[in-house]
């Protein structure tokens, strides 16, 4: 019997690059290959994963943060000449520097993926050591051309049961439903800023005569739903409000539109169900990666972005309000989604 290829995944600091990471590792045939996933991100109900320190770099404690990178990458050394793995797979992030650097050090082959449209630090880092690097957004992230012969473009990983979502977007001009997801960095903003667009939204509505139900399905922070649910009761809105949500692909299949963040993670979503979306960029993302990864899609017009400012709930509310009156702006974001979504690309379990 053939012994397994045992490949590493390693994503954390944010749950877009341990989702990734998780991800990409449930492709790989099990009769072939056997996966560890390294994240210091603790996961209910996920198999295969080891945790490390969560180390993000603080000047004032560098000498720990130093002294903590050490040992960790001994132990990693240590881990690895035990069962030495097949290939290590990074998806960015200060996670990923120390299993990264252990695999190099031991002459493992590794490979990066980078989700953003703009290449992360630690993916900077490790450019010149890997064997293939793997752009995950479309055709917007650039690389020195001394190290364009590694790079391969792929799909960015998603979860599994995004796949069982609808991609009909035929708009209901009976009930609008408004999906928001606020994501790992984000819920606790849009919980304040969202009941001004819904506001502005439905006074645009009643001063062009438009008899619509507007429907809200709001990812919430902790602490804030008893005061939404007022506000929305208030203003006789359907609004469902959860911290989060298992059964996201039905939640998918009802929206005409979703208002989010734009993590490469959330745009891969939003492209492979070609569902038009409204990107409220995270404004402290590292390198502004969320601006960029949003404008890259709403300057091919396959949606919009609104920075995160004072006057973005009036831009929001104006947006809802141009689809609703003039479906075909809809129809269009659509069309350039597929055209997105249907772009050849590879899987990272391609490149393995």
């Amino acid at each position: 019997m053939n012994k397994k290829k045992f490949v590493v995944f390693v994503g954390g600091g944010t749950k877009g690059h341990l989702f990734a990471a998780i991800a990409a590792a449930g492709t790989l045939d099990l009769c072939t290959y056997e996966t560890l996933v390294i994240t210091d991100i603790k996961v209910d109900d996920c198999k295969n994963v080891e945790y490390i320190p969560k180390m993000p770099f603080a000047s004032k404690g560098f000498l720990k943060y130093f002294v903590l990178r050490i040992i960790t990458v001994l132990q990693l050394l240590i881990k690895y000449i035990k069962r030495r793995p097949y290939k290590v797979v990074g998806f960015g992030g200060y996670t990923s520097f120390c299993p990264l650097m252990a695999a190099v050090l031991l002459r493992i082959p590794i490979i990066i993926h980078e989700q953003n449209s703009i290449m992360g630090k630690a993916n900077s880092f490790f450019l010149p050591c890997a064997d293939t690097v793997s752009l995950g957004f479309f055709d917007a992230c650039k690389v020195n051309d001394n190290f364009a012969h590694k790079c391969v473009r792929t799909y960015n990983p998603i979860r599994s049961q995004i796949f069982s979502a609808s991609s009909s977007n035929a708009l209901n001009m009976v009930n609008f439903n408004i999906l928001i997801l606020g994501g790992s960095q984000g819920a606790s903003i849009f919980d304040s800023l969202i009941p001004h667009v819904i506001d502005l939204f439905l006074g645009f509505l009643r001063d062009g005569k438009y008899m619509l139900n507007v429907c809200v399905v709001q990812q919430t922070s902790e602490g804030n739903n008893s005061k939404l649910k007022r506000f929305y009761s208030n203003n006789m809105v359907d609004a469902t409000l959860k911290r989060f949500f298992d059964d996201i692909h039905k939640r998918y299949n009802k929206a005409d539109i979703v208002i989010c963040r734009s993590g490469a993670s959330t745009i891969e979503e939003i492209v492979a169900l070609a569902k038009p979306a409204i990107f409220v960029p995270f404004p402290f993302a590292a390198q502004n990666h969320q601006l960029y990864n949003a404008q890259f899609l709403s300057n091919l017009g396959a949606a919009w972005t609104v920075e995160q400012n004072a006057h973005a709930a009036k831009f929001i509310a104006q947006i809802l309000f141009e689809i609703v009156s003039n479906p075909r702006k809809l129809r269009s974001v659509v069309e350039k989604l597929i055209k997105l979504r249907d772009s050849k690309r590879k899987k990272i379990r391609d490149i393995i």
